[in-house]
């Protein structure tokens, strides 16, 4: 909604002074129903200072200004997810890399012990070998001592699954 109101408040474009950054060639979702939707918009000091047609915010630039063409992207208000589950995404080689378990991947105990043995080999000793999202209902059971055994008796290991595992 501020969105919405700094669009209408802005479409104008009167400006005597430069701004940081130009977006042009955007689709910009504005949220206010006089002016539902703009091609490009200005940010001045890390604030909307202008929002409009490519034209009249290219107006604005300066040798010194930022231009960014987002190439038709959209571009929407700020949302706020409140209830997040940020991961780091590392690469499969990275000794930081979470093995994922899920029954798209792992159907058989055999390929998770497969699976983190594959970790386990990269991963340095005294560094946690991480698996997760196991399904126990399609593994059959839970892994134990016994599986996990085999992909390094001397590695910590830490394998967690879905409060519920799906059927």
């Amino acid at each position: 909604m501020l969105f919405a109101l700094m669009a209408s408040a802005l479409l104008v474009v009167n400006h005597a002074y430069a701004v940081d950054t130009i977006v042009i060639n955007a689709k910009v979702i504005t949220v206010d129903a006089a002016h539902p939707a703009a091609q490009a918009f200005a940010i001045d000091n890390g604030r909307f200072s202008a929002v409009g047609t490519n034209a009249e915010i290219l107006k604005l630039k300066t040798a010194s200004t930022k231009v960014i063409d987002l190439k038709g992207m959209t571009v929407t208000p700020g949302f706020n997810d409140a209830h997040l589950h940020p991961q780091a995404i590392f690469d499969e080689n990275s000794q930081y890399y979470r093995v994922w378990l899920g029954g798209d991947k792992v159907k058989t105990m055999d390929e998770l012990v497969a699976a983190l043995k594959r970790k386990a080999a990269i991963t340095p000793a005294g560094k946690i070998i991480n698996g997760y999202g196991y399904n126990d209902v399609l593994l059959g059971r839970h892994p134990n001592r016994h599986d996990l055994d085999k992909v390094s008796p001397s590695q910590y290991q830490s394998l967690t699954a879905p409060a519920t595992s799906p059927s």
